[in-house]
């Protein structure tokens, strides 16, 4: 399902992930680094975490949304550089979207950021013993 912000903007966790790593295949190419290298390194390391990440199944779902995007914002890509060729094409990396299992368990993040938090706040904080 997509999640639509008041002006229409979707806010799909798809959407949102491919528009950050096509912000930082920008910065990339201003910073003169290798941006498709960039690009592919984000796109191969999407990790889903929480109660949800767990569902059967939808980590297949979002890596067939999110190449789906990924389409639509290369071919995008393609016609503005046509009508103006300052503008970059996108590389064609569809076939690297990929969403990992997460590393840790969501609760350890909340635990985590919790005392992360917790410590920027001057509160003493320790994560309890399992």
């Amino acid at each position: 399902p997509h999640l639509f912000n008041l002006d229409g903007t979707d806010l799909g966790v798809d959407t949102i992930t491919v528009q950050a790593a096509i912000a930082a295949y920008q910065l990339a190419l201003t910073m003169g680094w290798d941006a498709t290298a960039v690009f592919k390194k984000l796109l191969g390391n999407i990790c889903v975490v929480g109660g949800t990440a767990d569902l059967p199944g939808l980590r297949t779902r979002l890596r067939n949304s999110m190449v789906i995007r990924m389409r639509e914002k290369i071919q995008a890509s393609r016609e503005a550089h046509q009508s103006d060729p300052q503008v970059p094409v996108l590389p064609n990396v569809v076939d690297c979207v990929h969403v990992l299992p997460a590393p840790c368990k969501g609760s350890d993040i909340v635990w985590k950021g919790g005392e992360l938090m917790a410590g920027l706040a001057g509160v003493p904080a320790s994560l309890p013993e399992k």
